[in-house]
Order: C-alpha cells, then structure tokens, then sequence
C-alpha cells in the first residue's frame, strides 16, 4: 500500500538503508515493514501480522542487499522473508534453528548473516551465522566468551551489531 501522510510508527525493531534512497523499518507493533523515501515522496508498507508467508509475528531485523531487496527476520517464527525492492515477497523459509537475542542482520544476494545466539542445533555454540536465504544453515562461527562477570546475560552481551566492510566484501562485529 503507498500512502501520502506521515506513517505511524509503534516501535522500531531495526531498520536498514539501500543506497541512500530508502529507509526501510520494522514497526513492531504493527508488524510490518514500512519503505521510506529519504528525499522524501510517498512512501508504502508492506507486512501484516499472521504467519504466512510474507506475515510477521515479530518483525526484528532488517537488511538490504546490493541489488535493493529486503531481508526480514522474525524470531518468533524461526523465518527469513526475503522481499523484493518495492516488497514483493519472493521467498519464505524457516531455520532449522531458532536464534535469539538477535542483533545484527546482514545480507548478500545469497545468504543472510546473523548476529544472536541460538540454543538448538548445530549453531548452538556460536554467535554468528550464515543462511542460506531459502533458509539452509551454511555455517556457524565464533564462540561466545564465558569469562563476565556473574550476573551478565553471557549470550546477550556477546552478540553484536554487524556492519559490512568496504564493497561488501567482509563483515565486522
């Protein structure tokens, strides 16, 4: 839906920018995703809450690719939504893990990398995760620290943002 007036926003879960042209966030109480012209212009929303195919229960992370697509993640259902630039739903799949406490979302033409912890499968030791965006896990790396101070969440206080590094070709933490 495009719509002219300002958009109501409940709470931002992330947000993500494509090539200084679009901001993208995550309205959490309205589960969607809300697209934001950054010059200015109309702007449109895509999402609802269900859980379907391109529906959100908790709409967290975002990311963009190079090409302009979007990535959601929703914890609650274990799902990467992976939407075109102007938010067509191209594909949907769930992990065959949950991770929690999620942080950081980036993502390339073909996979998503994940910041947060999981406490199941083969990515249960490890802080940072690579995706498949059909939703295959590729790999896990990082082990948290176990060396804070008692009373420190260990596995909330380990995972952290991520930012890409220079053309896209590494990723910092």
């Amino acid at each position: 839906a495009t719509l002219r007036r300002d958009p109501e926003i409940g709470a931002i879960s992330g947000i993500a920018i494509h090539e200084r042209k679009w901001l993208y966030v995550s309205d959490l109480p309205n589960t969607r995703v809300l697209r934001l012209p950054l010059g200015g212009g109309e702007w449109s929303a895509f999402g609802r809450r269900g859980e379907g195919p391109g529906e959100f229960t908790v709409p967290q992370q975002l990311a963009t690719t190079a090409s302009g697509d979007i990535i959601a993640y929703d914890p609650a259902q274990t799902r990467l939504s992976h939407f075109g630039p102007t938010g067509v739903l191209r594909v949907a799949s769930r992990l065959p893990f949950p991770i929690t406490y999620v942080k950081g979302l980036l993502a390339d033409g073909n996979h998503a990398y994940i910041s947060g912890v999981s406490s199941a499968g083969p990515a249960s030791q490890h802080i940072l995760h690579k995706v498949s965006l059909q939703g295959e896990h590729v790999r896990s790396f990082g082990a948290p620290s176990t060396d804070l101070p008692a009373g420190f969440e260990r596995l909330i206080a380990d995972a952290g943002p991520l930012v890409w590094g220079p053309e896209r070709k590494s990723i910092w933490l």
